[in-house]
């Protein structure tokens, strides 16, 4: 498909705005502690092999890698593979829900976006002391210029600015996923 070839070769152009997000990593299957391979951004390959490269900044050199995984799995990564941070998922701090929302968005939609999570939906809010729901409400509050209507408040919300965005996507139309 051509718009993904076109995604691609922008993401190679400026691996710096490519944010990754890798969920549960330590179910994965493969051990990239055992990969050692480096290949180029059009070989074919395992994924562990793969990934060992992007972790490594082989691939996407800059982009920023978001995983989440039980820290008694990714402690063991040493050298390249080790992590800059890890965050325990027994659940995110204030501060770090901060720094992931600043992260992603920005930090004058970021800004916004935490105080309104903060001040206006405490229980969204505390939804995101949960990595992978923290994802899918910036994932939804983003959305908005893709379709969303309104800033959620519930994850309902969330989840109709998701779908809105996907309806509203010109990939959906491409590919003749929605009838209009």
């Amino acid at each position: 498909d051509e718009t993904a070839a076109e995604g691609y070769r922008k993401m190679l152009q400026h691996p710096e705005k490519v944010v990754l997000v890798v969920d549960s990593l330590d179910t994965f299957g493969y051990d990239l502690e055992k990969e050692s391979k480096l290949i180029g951004p059009y070989d074919k390959a395992l994924p562990s092999t793969i990934l060992y490269n992007i972790f490594i900044g082989n691939l996407f050199p800059g982009c920023k890698i978001l995983s989440s995984s039980r820290e008694h799995q990714i402690i063991k990564y040493k050298g390249r593979l080790r992590p800059q941070r890890i965050i325990s998922l027994a659940g995110l701090t204030q501060d770090s829900i901060y720094r992931l929302t600043l992260g992603f968005m920005g930090e004058e939609e970021g800004e916004r976006i935490y105080n309104h999570l903060k001040e206006k939906c405490p229980d969204l809010f505390l939804l995101c002391q949960t990595l992978v729901f923290l994802v899918f409400v910036l994932i939804g509050f983003s959305g908005k210029e893709g379709g969303g209507q309104f800033n959620p408040s519930t994850m309902t919300g969330v989840m109709i600015n998701l779908l809105q965005s996907i309806i509203h996507s010109k990939h959906a139309r491409v590919t003749d996923v929605v009838e209009e």
